[in-house]
């Protein structure tokens, strides 16, 4: 793959995952109000788990392309692990207010376990890639 195309990966998922966000942001906020959808707000939370193996699978993909300039390659690798650490911070925001209404009742549908192991592995995600930005500064 060349840097375009990877670049460009890049971009689709970062793209696809802030959407994601931006609409279970928009959900959880009519949660209060009662007018929000537990059907939407699932499968809101699935689809950022799957974005989440993606994200996964393009880094890997990423650390093991050769490109034919490693500047290019660090450049693009850093681009792409400072572009899951804002995006991996929003969700875990959101994912703490879907737990928050959870345990006051406001949503059934979703158990509170899930959304803990949520939380858990996008922490370990985000110290991970702290760790791994603060080897490269």
């Amino acid at each position: 793959m060349s840097y375009f195309e990877i670049l460009n990966e890049v971009q689709e998922i970062t793209l696809r995952h802030e959407r994601l966000i931006n609409r279970l942001r928009v959900e959880l906020s009519k949660v209060s109000s009662g007018r929000h959808s537990e059907d939407l707000i699932k499968d809101l939370v699935e689809d950022l788990r799957h974005a989440r193996k993606v994200y996964s699978s393009v880094t890997s993909k990423v650390s093991s392309i050769e490109l034919n300039n490693s500047n290019v390659g660090n450049e693009l690798y850093t681009l792409l692990e400072y572009n899951v650490l804002i995006a991996f911070n929003n969700e875990l925001e959101l994912l703490r207010i879907l737990s928050k209404h959870i345990r006051r009742g406001k949503i059934k549908s979703i158990e509170l376990n899930d959304i803990v192991n949520d939380i858990s592995h996008v922490n370990e995600i985000l110290v991970s890639l702290s760790n791994s930005i603060g080897r490269s500064s």
